[in-house]
């Protein structure tokens, strides 16, 4: 169990090129996604454009009440410290903020590719 009383619920180092990441929404937003089977990415953040997802369940929450879980493959992944826009000039899919290099130590995940 991490310090702020809550698992994480798999590592940052896959195996299998997988990890199942979590997506805080509101219940509007839960039904569209569920209905198109799609994330639409939002125009910015404190990555940049793109859909923010996380294995940590407390980011997620700030975003909204309803929580979704997708199996994603991050593609090419950059993984960065602090909040970083300019990832994706260097061909990355997916920017990586660890907790350990996040400003409000939380983890975050940018997906810039939804399909992936």
């Amino acid at each position: 169990m991490r310090q702020k009383g809550y698992w994480l619920v798999e590592s940052s180092a896959s195996t299998s090129g997988t990890f199942t990441l979590f997506h805080g929404t509101s219940p509007a937003a839960a039904a569209a996604i569920v209905s198109s089977q799609k994330f639409k990415p939002g125009s910015g953040g404190n990555l940049g454009p793109g859909v923010y997802m996380s294995r940590d369940i407390t980011i997620c929450k700030m975003f909204g009440s309803y929580l979704l879980s997708a199996t994603v493959n991050p593609g090419r992944k950059e993984t960065v410290k602090g909040f970083c826009h300019n990832w994706h000039h260097n061909g990355a899919d997916t920017a990586f903020l660890p907790q350990a290099d996040s400003p409000r130590k939380l983890e975050e995940w940018c997906i810039r590719v939804p399909s992936n």
